[in-house]
């Protein structure tokens, strides 16, 4: 069984009040011998989650890190302190990245490499290059005579959106150059 918890509650301190007894309602309700659950986890607080867990008898915790850092000095207390009390509630330790496996997981098990490395599961043929499909959105959008960037990611620190405008400001006056060079330049596009 999957559960999804919806997570709409911005503040953590709130989220934790709700969530909390919330998933503990839940155990109580839905615990079996053979329960297995998969935790993903951005810092060690989150980790309080799995030791609610351990304590109701899961004998399968899985904790799947997500994240390499965080932005607040507070959040950067709070995960300190999470990896001396929570850090070895866990007894499976998953990861997207090496950063990842190397925020959240203990000193032993970095060590040992005691972890599973699992890429973001994409089906990378849904996003193939199709050229009937660029040519549909371009003409639908105007875009026929354009070059054309796009960008999906939430505006975190982790997407690094500084980089990408950095890019794209050298991008910008590069082109600026190159047409400025031409007689017959009829401005620029992006």
């Amino acid at each position: 069984m999957v559960v999804l918890v919806p997570d709409v509650e911005i503040n953590p301190i709130k989220r934790f009040k709700k969530g909390l007894p919330a998933f503990k309602t839940y155990l109580k309700q839905h615990i079996s011998p053979d329960t297995i659950i998969h935790f993903n986890v951005s810092n060690s607080i989150d980790l309080l989650y799995v030791k609610i867990a351990k304590s109701k008898g899961i004998k399968v915790r899985i904790a799947h890190s997500h994240n390499s850092s965080a932005i607040s000095n507070l959040k950067k207390l709070a995960h300190k302190m999470g990896m001396i009390l929570l850090a070895n509630t866990p007894n499976y330790y998953f990861t997207c990245s090496n950063l990842a496996a190397n925020w959240l997981f203990p000193k032993k098990v970095l060590k040992n490499q005691n972890y599973y490395f699992i890429r973001n599961a994409i089906d990378t043929k849904k996003y193939q290059f199709n050229i009937s499909k660029r040519e549909q959105i371009r003409k639908k959008y105007g875009w026929t005579d354009n070059l054309v960037f796009g960008e999906v990611g939430r505006f975190n620190k982790q997407k690094n959106h500084k980089f990408l405008l950095e890019t794209f400001k050298e991008i910008v006056q590069k082109r600026k150059k190159r047409h400025s060079c031409t007689s017959r330049s009829k401005g620029l596009f992006i």
